[in-house]
């Protein structure tokens, strides 16, 4: 199989190497008896990206498909408008963490972002929003057993008393 080079198998190697040196990396944190190693999660995350990588590696690109055209989203302002909302959209939820805490955050941040993307039943981004940010905290409480960021500043100020 003859590989040619493009953006796709450039960015899949750059990947694929930053997968090899993050999970190279693990091998110095320190190692816990108790639950889950601090390992874990950046493996995990290590893989993901490298099983990634390889598929922009390997698979056709959208020139080698007869009659499919991928539009470059930065090749309009329309499309670069969107890209900044999207990153605006992260910034705001990454700020918002400390003072909502993780579970509100990430349940108004998955609704914009589902809502933003197009879905308009109010259903299923409820459905997902929510059941997303459950999934996430489940995972993160019992399996890794990480705790998330509670309710931050908004806590602090229903919990603080007068003087």
């Amino acid at each position: 199989m003859k590989m040619r080079l493009t953006k796709d198998s450039l960015i899949g190697m750059g990947i694929l190497a930053a997968s090899g040196l993050i999970y190279g990396e693990t091998y110095t944190f320190a190692r816990h008896e108790s639950g889950v190693s601090p390992q874990f999660f950046p493996r995990i995350l290590a893989g993901l990206f490298a099983f990634f990588s390889l598929f922009l590696l390997f698979s056709p690109t959208s020139a080698d498909k007869k009659g499919s055209s991928i539009e470059n989203p930065l090749a309009s302002w329309q499309g670069r408008i969107t890209i900044a909302a999207a990153f605006g959209a992260l910034v705001v939820y990454a700020f918002s963490i400390p003072l909502l805490g993780y579970f509100l955050s990430t349940i108004i941040y998955l609704a914009f972002m589902i809502r933003f993307l197009g879905e308009r039943k109010i259903g299923r981004i409820a459905a997902w929003s929510i059941g997303t940010a459950l999934a996430i905290s489940f995972v993160f409480m019992t399996i890794l057993d990480v705790p998330t960021p509670e309710w931050g500043w908004i806590k602090m100020l229903l919990l603080a008393k007068p003087e």
